[in-house]
């Protein structure tokens, strides 16, 4: 027990240190004799709050000219505005008013739960149930008047609209700092001109389905929170498909991913209706969309393909299969072809009766192999296919090698291949493709007997071995294979940068800064790039490039200034490398012949000491003046530009005690300069 107090403590610990919040969000609607305000809030953990100590409401109007009219801001509520009590709820709910019945359980419904659960668990299902309930009145509150103002999220400003002017409303909360949250003020913004407006709405329409007809309007175009469908089939007399409104938001057929909101109403195939749409706004206003569409469910199910069985006796083909249980089939050709989608040639030139379950085929001498598929269609057009049947004489010729094999890697690593069609070879089963990594190199397949002209698949590009040897050979009807085509090389998409170089060694002296690099090692490289940056800065700056040379003197440098360089690698792709680790070096300082002439007097009456120099050669950035305290000369002071002259009390001779150092705007210094 003493363990689960501390636990719950230390809950209102952190919920004292770390408040919950959420912001009161809501919108308004101006008609001519007030104006309707309809609020919430964003998170579900302070919505109790919200609905129960409620809020206050202040109004602010501004003219024509964005002026305030009055007082800054007017308080419209005598009292706060929050829930009705559970009585004042029952009073007014009745069995046809479901909204505001599903608003009183959400606000005031008490809940079970399990004897057997855990703490933790409890207070799960206890967050759970108020995030559900929050969702339940929201959507609720959005579609009914009623609703929402009993709720306490909703007022109606009894004020004669001027569509000249703007109206700005605070929603306060009554408990701004309460527990377990802390609500947010929020604001609504009314244009007086929209009064005056009266919005069409469009982008109904419709899509065959399977006996159903789908339904779909835009979300863009919807700003409605429930919907009335009604549907006629003489374009004269509707009625309401539901009686309860539809909210496509808690659908499970409404993807928040989707751009349209969606409806399937489940009808007979093949009989025609019209649509209409009805959005329910947060104020309770129903508005009929401008669009009336007409839709009709079809049959897209093909029938069900039998078994199809081939016996061949000599030139003669006997087929057979079962009739399928389907009452919509229309009836049946035989294709034939080279490979298992046949599909080139009709041996029935007429429809096969429904009834008929067998076909005798002549075959033509020169045929030596072939594929044979039964094509069924429905009395509407639905089309299917049934098993392919193979029909081959056996031989040991092998076919022809496939000829003009073509092919491309994309940057994925897909190859995809193409070659010509062996017209000649009547008992064509199909074709292999063989890979290699070096054209000497052993041809392994990469794929099973391919009944096309093209094929596709993955290699990978993260190797060195920049180019793929391919070949493609051909296989008949017994299996025979052929001599391979002419091979066909492909370059690898360039999917690895250089090797990085690396700064070897670097002197640095009064020509400028030498450096010398690695040589690459990528048989792909292009050239190597030099950057360079002062102290201080961020941006690489481009100094060099070069395929051949890997050295370079730098003789674009400040005495006393840092500067870093790198190093990157391009390849032949375009590739680059990682940057070199860069090197920071300082440049040395030129000798001054500065001489300042520094020299002080000392009054013994006044204990003063006075410093002088003269001006300097060079423009001056500041200077720094050392004094001996007893540990040497040490920095004492910074001194400004325009200084000549230094004072201060003291104790004796300043000869020896004191120097100079003059830093330059060009990042030189100067020597010591000892006083005399």
């Amino acid at each position: 027990m003493k363990r689960i107090i501390i636990l719950i403590l230390c809950s209102f610990s952190a919920l004292a240190q770390n408040p919950i919040q959420g912001s009161i969000l809501g919108r308004g609607k101006p008609y001519k004799d007030k104006i309707a305000l309809r609020w919430n809030t964003n998170n579900y953990q302070v919505f109790k709050q919200l609905t129960q100590d409620g809020v206050w409401i202040d109004r602010m109007i501004l003219n024509a000219n964005n002026q305030v009219e009055g007082k800054d801001w007017t308080r419209i509520t005598a009292q706060p505005v929050k829930a009705k009590s559970l009585a004042e709820m029952e009073r007014i709910a009745t069995v046809k008013d479901t909204a505001l019945a599903i608003v009183a359980e959400g606000l005031y419904g008490k809940s079970e739960y399990p004897s057997d659960l855990s703490l933790m668990d409890r207070i799960k299902y206890q967050d759970m149930e108020r995030e559900n309930k929050h969702l339940i009145v929201t959507l609720y509150t959005s579609i009914n008047r009623e609703a929402a103002l009993y709720a306490g999220l909703g007022f109606e400003d009894a004020i004669s609209v001027d569509p000249n002017k703007k109206y700005v409303y605070r929603i306060t909360p009554v408990k701004p700092d309460g527990v377990p949250g802390t609500l947010i003020t929020g604001y609504i913004y009314v244009a007086g001109r929209d009064v005056n407006v009266n919005p069409e709405y469009r982008g109904l329409d419709t899509k065959a389905g399977e006996q159903a007809i789908v339904l779909r309007w835009p979300k863009s175009e919807s700003p409605f929170t429930g919907y009335f469908i009604e549907r006629s089939e003489d374009k004269k007399k509707f009625s309401r498909i539901h009686q309860n409104v539809y909210l496509p938001n808690i659908e499970v057929d409404s993807s928040s991913q989707d751009t349209f909101y969606y409806y399937y109403d489940s009808v007979a195939n093949y009989k025609p209706y019209y649509y209409r749409l009805i959005g329910i706004n947060a104020f309770g206003e129903h508005h009929l969309y401008a669009d009336t569409v007409r839709g009709m469910a079809e049959d897209f199910t093909p029938v069900t393909p039998p078994t199809f069985e081939l016996e061949k006796n000599g030139e003669k083909l006997s087929f057979t299969w079962k009739k399928p249980e389907e009452k919509d089939l229309k009836g049946y050709y035989i294709l034939t072809g080279k490979t298992p989608s046949a599909n080139e040639v009709l041996i029935t030139k007429t429809m096969l009766n429904p009834d008929v379950t067998q076909y005798t085929h002549t075959i033509d001498k020169s045929i030596s192999a072939a594929y044979y598929r039964l094509m069924l269609t429905d009395t509407v057009g639905n089309i299917s296919y049934s098993n392919p049947v193979y029909m081959f004489e056996p031989d040991e010729t092998p076919p022809a090698p496939p000829t003009g094999l073509t092919g491309k890697i994309d940057t994925s690593g897909i190859v995809t291949l193409n070659w010509n069609l062996d017209h000649n070879e009547a008992a064509l089963r199909g074709y292999k493709v063989y890979i290699a990594n070096q054209g000497d190199h052993q041809f392994t397949p990469v794929s099973n007997i391919v009944a096309d002209t093209t094929y596709s698949f993955p290699i990978s590009l993260e190797t060195l071995t920049r180019k793929v040897w391919i070949q493609v050979v051909a296989i008949d009807g017994s299996f025979n294979h052929s001599k391979p085509s002419k091979t066909l090389v492909l370059d690898r998409p360039d999917q690895i940068p250089p090797i990085t170089p690396q700064i070897l060694n670097y002197t640095n002296d009064k020509n400028g800064i030498s450096l010398s690099w690695s040589n690459s090692k990528s048989s792909d490289f292009k050239e190597n790039i030099l950057y360079k940056r002062s102290e201080g800065e961020t941006q690489w700056i481009e100094i060099f490039k070069s395929n051949k040379v890997y050295n370079y003197l730098d003789k674009d440098v400040k005495p006393g200034a840092q500067y870093e360089y790198t190093l990157r690698a391009i390849d032949s792709s375009g590739l680059y490398s990682d940057y070199a680790f860069p090197i920071a070096i300082r440049t040395s300082f030129q000798n001054s012949t500065e001489t300042l002439n520094l020299t002080g007097t000392y009054v013994a009456a006044k204990k003063w000491v006075t410093l002088k120099w003269t001006t300097s050669k060079k423009e001056v950035d500041y200077f720094i003046l050392y004094k001996d305290e007893g540990q040497g000369l040490t920095m004492y002071k910074s001194l400004p530009a325009s200084t000549l002259s230094f004072e201060e009390e003291g104790t004796g001779l300043p000869k020896g005690k004191y120097a100079l150092k003059v830093k330059y705007k060009d990042l030189q210094e100067s020597d010591l300069f000892i006083c005399k």
